[in-house]
């Protein structure tokens, strides 16, 4: 009897030892910085590579630097390649839940090269219970991993969490939940644009791969926006790939978005100039955005704006000002901007009628606005009316109709 319980202490020993177990401290402070003392008023100062690696190395020791603050002081080149390959800010084990402040710089020669690899990006993985922040940030290089891939983060799951003012000029690769900014996000993201080339198969947008509307240890819905942004990447849906979208490849609460670049998906894909498909929940909205890039499909769920919102759903998602370009999604064979419940433009209007349409008019401003639209025409509804007669088809509730001007 007495062996018997030796073998089971034993066998219990050796199963506890091959449990993970996570020593996460916020305490630790950063020594290695150029200055400050982790405050919101004297924040770490970071000012070369390495020191942006000693970063990453110190969070992986279990350090997550909640309620800790961090500042870009100047440009950063990370000189990646095969040999020199970037170890993001945090994983799913080590994850990273302080604040970082770009500076307005750049970091450039990020450089991730391994599709095994799950949470890639500048950062890897960002959770935590407090308000954490990234902003003032853009990256250059090429970024390729697995699931959850993005050049600013490849996961965001923080409570109150917020991405502003970060811009991404890296190629994105990876498998699914693949996005420009982030590959999945509970955060809100604000102010931020994507130039790069994004592919993926699963869940792929400009801006992020996947709008997650649940957060991690709750129940409740997750209202918060994707509001300011803009993606003049290729998006491409790669194999038999599914939710792919000039802004969100999934999710809702869009507004003030607009995408100009090609949006491509293969089989049976769900294709959307701002989003490739909508999700299920109540209350959700997309508003005031705009596609004229065009709309590439094998199957017959592509919009100009939404390319999948489920029959079942359709009077749970508000969508309202928000147009196409002429053309973009018209193509039987590339997904039909006025064929059925799969389809999600709303307004279509000429290349002319786009010109036109810049607009100084408050309604479309915001406190970001200026900086992000960088250019492109502004839509002003004050100067448009829609159609009493549909198209050819109606969306479940959402009439489809072309717009005119009205001579002001």
């Amino acid at each position: 009897m007495k062996k018997r319980i030796l073998s089971l202490t034993v066998v219990l020993s050796m199963v506890l030892a091959m449990i993970p177990v996570f020593n996460l401290t916020a305490s630790a402070a950063f020594d290695d910085a150029a200055g400050g003392t982790g405050t919101s008023d004297d924040p770490y100062q970071i000012e070369t590579a390495e020191q942006l690696k000693r970063l990453s190395e110190s969070v992986q020791d279990g350090n997550t630097y909640s309620g800790y603050y961090f500042k870009l002081t100047s440009d950063i080149d990370l000189g990646g390649n095969e040999d020199n390959q970037w170890t993001p800010i945090g994983s799913n084990a080590k994850w990273f839940s302080g604040n970082f402040d770009g500076g307005n710089h750049t970091i450039s020669g990020l450089y991730i090269n391994d599709d095994s690899l799950q949470y890639q990006g500048l950062f890897g993985y960002i959770r935590g219970d407090q308000i954490s922040t990234i902003k003032n940030l853009t990256v250059k290089g090429s970024v390729t991993g697995g699931n959850y891939v993005g050049g600013i983060a490849g996961y965001v799951c923080v409570n109150r969490g917020h991405i502003d003012n970060c811009h991404n000029e890296a190629t994105v690769s990876g498998i699914q939940y693949v996005g420009g900014i982030t590959g999945e996000s509970y955060a809100e993201i604000t102010n931020c644009s994507n130039t790069g080339v994004i592919k993926g198969e699963h869940y792929v947008g400009g801006i992020i791969g996947n709008r997650s509307f649940y957060y991690f240890n709750s129940n409740t819905i997750d209202d918060r926006l994707t509001k300011n942004c803009y993606n003049t990447g290729e998006i491409i849906g790669e194999g038999y790939s599914d939710f792919i979208g000039g802004i969100l490849g999934r999710g809702n609460n869009v507004m003030y978005c607009y995408n100009t670049a090609n949006v491509n998906g293969q089989t049976l894909t769900y294709v959307g100039g701002i989003i490739g498909r909508s999700v299920t929940v109540s209350g959700n909205y997309v508003s005031t955005c705009y596609n004229v890039g065009l709309i590439g499909t094998e199957s017959n769920k592509g919009g100009g704006i939404i390319g999948y919102l489920d029959e079942t759903i359709y009077t749970l998602v508000e969508t309202r000002a928000c147009y196409y370009l002429e053309g973009t999604a018209a193509d039987a064979s590339m997904g039909t901007a006025a064929g059925g419940v799969h389809v999600g433009g709303l307004f279509e209007g000429t290349t002319a009628q786009f010109k036109t349409l810049a607009s100084d008019v408050s309604e479309f401003r915001s406190e970001y606005t200026d900086s992000v639209w960088a250019g492109r025409p502004l839509l002003n509804t004050n100067k448009v009316a829609m159609s009493k007669t549909p198209k050819s088809t109606f969306l479940r509730g959402f009439t489809h109709v072309k717009f005119f001007l009205i001579t002001p």
